[in-house]
């Protein structure tokens, strides 16, 4: 517990260092940074989902790292063209960053933010497990997307809730009708071990 505090707490300090990056109005720094918190934590989810709402990315998720990636970038582009952030300017700034992220996907690839260390929660290839759960990232060139899924801890102390992140390769699944789009709940339940990488996914929300 006290080791995630200390990260958490380094995590909030690097985001205090982007926001006063741009954000020089003491008045709206802490409305600015609850925004940006909200941009890389954020998942998108139907209403109806059951617990909706305890979806979110945290700092180790491969997405929040991209996002955050993606917010430095575009804090710097801004704060050289001489913008800044005020009470006046945030929407617009947000406004700017969705259009400005929607363009990096295009271009941008899982690789960078994935590891070669995969969580050891569960072996889809030794079990028939429901792999279900929101899209948060959708890749349109490799046919990729990145599923969020709620886990419990396996300790008998701890009933905490906790988010991973699972790729599921689409190559073999859709080749002219990629439809998947974030906010999806997924669910693929069976898994090919010939190719160890495709799913068979059903969109079901």
């Amino acid at each position: 517990m006290e080791r995630f505090l200390t990260m958490a707490t380094e995590e909030d300090r690097n985001i205090d260092s982007l926001v006063s990056i741009i954000c020089k109005d003491a008045l709206e720094r802490r409305n600015f940074k609850s925004k940006c918190k909200e941009f890389l934590t954020k998942v998108s989810v139907p209403a109806s989902w059951p617990e909706g709402n305890a979806y979110r990315l945290h700092q180790g998720n491969p997405t929040y790292r991209y996002r955050k990636k993606l917010l430095s970038n575009f804090i710097q582009k801004k704060s050289s063209e001489g913008f800044t952030v005020k009470s006046s300017t945030t929407k617009q700034f947000f406004d700017e960053l969705q259009e400005f992220s929607a363009l990096s996907e295009s271009n941008d690839s899982f690789s960078e933010f994935w590891s070669s260390e995969r969580p050891a929660l569960i072996d889809l290839f030794e079990q028939n497990i429901k792999l279900c759960g929101p899209v948060v990232r959708k890749f349109d060139t490799e046919l990729k997307v990145s599923v969020l899924l709620k886990t419990r801890s396996q300790s008998r102390q701890d009933d905490n809730l906790s988010f991973t992140e699972h790729i599921i390769d689409l190559q073999n699944e859709f080749k002219e009708d990629y439809r998947i789009k974030v906010g999806d709940i997924v669910e693929a339940t069976k898994c090919r071990r010939n190719d160890r990488v495709a799913f068979e996914p059903e969109v079901i929300k």
